[in-house]
């Protein structure tokens, strides 16, 4: 129930569903499925900016995965404990958190969780600094989401290439690889996101000509 209330927006109904269930869960000692409450209820809380107790629910979440030697599950809390993180400010351990995520998956060959979560760790690495790092990182995704075609998480790849390229004011690579979302979008027709990239190509196209 808290998963449908999410999809339909309604997050504090979701939010009192999914501790109801923690709490349930807690005292029947059902581990596995209270880890996998916790990992919903943090996303929750994520998405209603309530970071520490995302953090700390899905710190929680984690330490369960670890107890049960369930690396799939880990793997999959790591990814948006990193993204919780990221929101924080706290790079270094979102980092850490996708870096981690990624390494599970990449020795468990789950090739399409892990291009979710190189695109969060090379946004991560642009955060910190880290350009060179990023970019290897991203083009690693894009990658494994053409050989699987991906192209949502290619598209996304893409944009979050731009983004870097923008930020290290390489304004031809930036363009290209905006176009090459902006495309993406366009055939899967998410008119909205392919508008916006389509302004990001125009932006580049600005930088060029004023340079």
């Amino acid at each position: 129930l808290g998963g449908v209330y999410k999809d339909q927006r309604h997050l504090d109904e979701a939010a009192k569903a999914l501790e109801e269930s923690v709490k349930i869960r807690r005292k029947l000692e059902l581990w596995q499925d209270m880890a996998f409450s916790l990992t919903s209820l943090g996303g929750v809380y994520q998405d209603q900016r309530r970071l520490d107790e995302a953090a700390k629910a899905l710190e929680e979440a984690r330490d369960i995965c670890v107890d049960l030697g369930d690396r799939e599950s880990k793997a999959m809390v790591l990814n948006t404990l990193g993204g919780v993180y990221k929101d924080q400010r706290r790079f270094k351990e979102a980092a850490e958190a996708l870096e981690e995520s990624v390494k599970i998956r990449r020795e468990m060959e789950l090739w399409e969780d892990m291009a979710f979560s190189l695109n969060t760790l090379g946004s991560i690495y642009k955060d910190l600094g880290m350009f060179r790092e990023s970019e290897t990182t991203l083009g690693e995704s894009v990658k494994i989401c053409t050989q699987f075609n991906d192209q949502r998480g290619l598209a996304m790849a893409y944009n979050l290439l731009g983004r870097l390229y923008a930020n290290m004011q390489e304004w031809e690579k930036a363009r290209e690889v905006y176009k090459r979302s902006a495309e993406i979008n366009e055939a899967m027709r998410n008119r909205g996101f392919a508008q916006t990239m389509w302004n990001k190509v125009r932006e580049m196209e600005e930088k060029l000509n004023l340079g």
